[in-house]
């Protein structure tokens, strides 16, 4: 099934980035990233280093810093990891993991990684986060999932192409990964093809990802259904949310879905509110017809009614939904989902409905 088109006739975009935030959302798929993924000899971190770390203290930052020049800077996400104590002797207190999600090649990436990467590592001295003179490590990756393999320059040093006669500043291996040096592609466009690792989440994602409408049924059978069974509550649901996309996208039936999520309802992931409101609005559009609108526009409300349930309480959605009847357009649901993801309280969610009212 075609992609339907808005309004404009332009194709919405899949929303990639949404996805990959909410997937790597998860501690456990950032801690299989680390173990699985960027362990050496094909990743950056070496068994020694690796084994220094103490997953239990995987946590994710603020992904959001206000820069010297005043303007707010925003990294795609951004992690800390506590090295063992008996571990500090050689290393220092804490791993950053600074991830970048791209769908296409960028070839200035190792410079954006640089910027970046001076904004956060001044927004971590000035916050506290490191101490007076404490070595910061701040491990930059992509994770990329084009259809050609990353092939961009990993070093700032290699897109300034300096002359041999200036010499060249001799890296260990293990450093050109990290700041200030580069970064590291997690490039899922490598795996593709490859027999999956069962109960490895990057891997799940890989296969998600390049299964195209023909393989993708097969993506939760044997090993990798499995490795969905035994995801949290939370990741199985943006897993569910986003194979039905994919589902829908390609008019492809997956009756292994509802076995995976164990017949429970799949949740919407929030960030991908206005993506998922566009897209039913452009799907009944290309119906031509009222009433696959009025069912646009039931699905929708219905879905709102969920998150506010999920977020104020069974009390807030009931008033919600008597609210909602005088809620048509499409613009107007979006900003619905807005009053949603910006409102504290219940009394807060449904007066600013009444506004839009």
């Amino acid at each position: 099934m075609d992609t339907p088109e808005d309004a404009s006739g332009r194709t919405p975009p899949f929303p990639f980035d949404a996805i990959y935030k909410a997937l790597f959302r998860d501690r456990a798929t950032v801690s299989d990233m680390l173990r699985n993924h960027l362990a050496a000899p094909s990743g950056p971190l070496g068994g020694d280093l690796l084994g220094g770390l103490d997953m239990r203290t995987l946590r994710r930052l603020p992904g959001e810093w206000v820069a010297r020049d005043f303007r707010a800077r925003r990294g795609d996400q951004v992690w800390c990891v506590s090295f063992r104590g008996g571990a500090r002797d050689r290393w220092p207190a804490n791993l950053f993991v600074h991830l970048e999600f791209q769908s296409a090649a960028d070839r200035d990436m190792a410079l954006r990684f640089l910027e970046y990467g001076g904004e956060l590592y001044r927004e971590l001295r000035d916050t506290g986060a490191l101490a007076a003179e404490e070595p910061c490590a701040i491990l930059c990756v992509v994770v990329h999932n084009g259809a050609a393999p990353w092939r961009p320059p990993t070093r700032a040093a290699d897109i300034a192409r300096l002359p041999p006669s200036f010499g060249r500043a001799s890296l260990p291996e293990g450093l050109a990964a990290f700041y200030p040096w580069g970064y590291h592609p997690l490039d899922l466009a490598r795996h593709r093809g490859e027999a999956p690792v069962p109960g490895s989440i990057v891997s799940l994602i890989a296969a998600i990802e390049y299964a195209g409408p023909n393989g993708l049924p097969g993506v939760l059978r044997g090993p990798l259904l499995d490795t969905a069974r035994g995801l949290s509550p939370r990741l199985r649901q943006t897993v569910g949310a986003w194979l039905r996309r994919l589902a829908e996208k390609y008019g492809t039936a997956l009756p292994e879905l509802e076995e995976m999520m164990e017949l429970a309802e799949v949740g919407p992931v929030t960030s991908r509110i206005e993506e998922s409101i566009d897209a039913a609005f452009a799907r009944a559009r290309s119906e031509g017809v009222e009433q696959g609108i009025e069912r646009g526009r039931s699905e929708e409300r219905a879905l709102l009614c969920r998150m506010a349930s999920v977020k104020f309480g069974a009390a807030a959605a009931e008033d919600m939904a008597a609210l909602l009847p005088g809620v048509s357009g499409p613009g107007d649901l979006q900003e619905v989902g807005k009053c949603l993801m910006q409102s504290g309280t219940a009394d807060e969610l449904l007066a600013c409905i009444r506004g839009l009212l």
